[in-house]
């Protein structure tokens, strides 16, 4: 029985969906770095939006007072804005920085952070982050523009769909051995 449970939560680890969308760490060296677009990661062409970034480093010795920090914006192979960045300490080595910022079209842009060290105290980095998708305005509504979500909520389905068929199977596993062990241990009555 271990070893079928043990291959059945085996098979629902491996076949569980890995859904992770804009908040993966992008590492250059000892610098981790996530980036956060609001509203909900996903900008809107012409609205403002909030860029935020989060740094870490493995190795403590990052320090923003001493860093030349800037954040560029790509579309394409353009380079469209840059604008230093000042970091504020979250607690322990996470620091965080944000900005608002008015993408000019829908499509593909690209978000690099480069570090500089002053002092040398660290390391120089340059993490780029390859793709924020800007989606086009709604100017149906007169309210604020509204997005539609529909290929996103159907693409997460998707995503979910082989968990929720591993849990199916998981379960039905489960049933047959229990099943099997209660027909062991139930008494044989002889028939007529």
């Amino acid at each position: 029985m271990k070893t079928i449970f043990t291959v059945a939560l085996l098979a629902l680890v491996l076949i569980s969906p890995k859904i992770a969308y804009a908040h993966e760490f992008e590492t250059d060296g000892s610098i981790q770095a996530v980036l956060h677009v609001d509203p909900d990661d996903t900008p809107i062409a012409g609205s403002q939006s909030n860029i935020s970034i989060e740094v870490k480093d493995s190795t403590n010795k990052f320090d923003p007072q001493k860093c030349d920090c800037n954040v560029y914006i790509y579309q394409g192979d353009k380079n469209i804005m840059i604008q230093p960045l000042s970091f504020k300490n979250e607690g322990g080595n996470l620091y965080s920085s944000s900005f608002n910022y008015i993408f000019p079209e829908y499509g593909g842009y690209h978000v690099k952070l480069s570090g500089e060290p002053i002092n040398q105290s660290f390391n120089s980095f340059s993490i780029v982050f390859d793709q924020v998708d800007v989606e086009k305005p709604n100017y149906k509504s007169v309210q604020a523009p509204q997005q539609d979500n529909t290929a996103k909520r159907n693409r997460d389905a998707l995503a979910l769909m082989p968990g929720v068929i591993g849990v199916g199977l998981l379960g039905y596993v489960i049933y047959e051995v229990v099943k099997k062990k209660l027909r062991k241990k139930a008494p044989k009555v002889n028939k007529l």
